[in-house]
């Protein structure tokens, strides 16, 4: 058995970043009722994130989610206006109830590390797979935004309180990327969305209190 062995003076510095986690909402419940078509709900995520992706965004894939990283505050701006406006019409244009999904987002600042940075003398391990080593991120903001989302409204993003001290553009607690014309249409649909899981919140597994939580966030959202 090989000793691990993990050379720390060699280990880089962090530097700030801007870090969102952008999931889809419900997804346990949505794949315990259809594997298939919650994976079809992922898919569809992570094509609207290559899609948007530009070379001065980093992307790091978690099955229903992604964390997003970028230096650039305008980057990330653009990234999250092009991703939401993306699959908002996917949700506009979906005419089947059941086939449709929301998702949400969070988004921090602070130090991180990228794996790509962190230099082989570190570990021996880590010359055998560099595709494996540059899917590492680590930092104090993934945490911060992976909280938030909670607090976020079905197609909004939450600011964490260390994005909003460092940013002009996310410096309030929510970040809204739309027009009012575009909000509009995203409030329309969201609200069929709700009247039709309301109409099964038992066969599709969501509770009212939830669905009735969420419905008063995105209408405030959305206002």
């Amino acid at each position: 058995m090989a000793n691990i062995y993990f050379n720390d003076a060699d280990f880089p510095d962090m530097k700030n970043e801007y870090v969102l986690w952008v999931d889809i909402m419900g997804t346990k419940s949505c794949m315990g009722s259809s594997v298939r078509t919650s994976s079809i709900f992922i898919c569809k995520l992570h094509a609207a994130i290559i899609e948007a992706k530009t070379a001065s965004i980093s992307v790091y894939p978690m099955m229903d989610g992604a964390y997003i990283v970028s230096e650039s505050e305008d980057a990330m701006k653009k990234f999250i206006n092009k991703l939401f406006c993306s699959l908002s019409n996917v949700l506009i244009n979906e005419n089947v109830d059941y086939h449709k999904f929301l998702i949400k987002g969070a988004i921090a600042y602070g130090p991180v590390i990228h794996g790509k940075d962190i230099p082989r003398s570190c570990s021996a391990s880590f010359t055998k797979d560099q595709d494996y080593v540059d899917n590492i991120l680590l930092g104090l903001p993934m945490i911060q935004a992976s909280k938030g989302e909670k607090m976020a409204p079905p197609f909004g993003i939450y600011c964490d309180e260390s994005v909003r001290i460092a940013s002009k553009e996310f410096a309030h607690r929510w970040y809204k990327w739309f027009s009012q014309s575009k909000g509009k249409s995203v409030k329309s649909a969201i609200k069929k969305y709700f009247e039709y899981s309301k109409a099964h919140y038992y066969e599709i597994d969501y509770p009212l209190e939830k669905i009735n939580e969420h419905m008063e966030k995105a209408e405030q959202y959305f206002s």
